[in-house]
């Protein structure tokens, strides 16, 4: 499940917080409800956060199971690739190429957003 309790602000004038499909509004968050990093048995929840990097925004991806520790990247698909990876691991899965939309599960595709 998505939780969208910010939906930032646009940044027009820094081509590099939007493109051709998506804009990256700083400020932008959400929450996300995915399969715990920790434990394969549960689910955990993920807020996903835009920031102000200056040229580029910065994608912030905080586990609530880890507050202190969050996925800092340059991209929202690297973000949730760390946590995907992380799972993968942990569920000694086998999967060599981990393939997941960053908009999708920042909830930045959302038809609603």
């Amino acid at each position: 499940s998505l939780k969208i309790l910010n939906i930032g602000k646009i940044e027009y004038e820094r081509q590099d917080y939007h493109s051709e499909k998506n804009i990256f509004p700083i400020g932008f968050k959400s929450v996300r409800e995915h399969p715990s990093m920790n434990n394969p048995k549960n689910r955990g929840f993920y807020t996903c956060e835009i920031l102000d990097g200056g040229e580029k925004p910065i994608f912030s991806l905080t586990p609530h199971e880890d507050p202190e520790n969050p996925i800092i990247r340059t991209t929202c698909t690297g973000c949730w690739i760390v946590v995907c990876n992380k799972i993968n691991d942990i569920q000694h899965n086998r999967k060599t190429k981990v393939t997941v939309s960053g908009t999708e599960r920042f909830g930045i595709s959302d038809p609603n957003m």
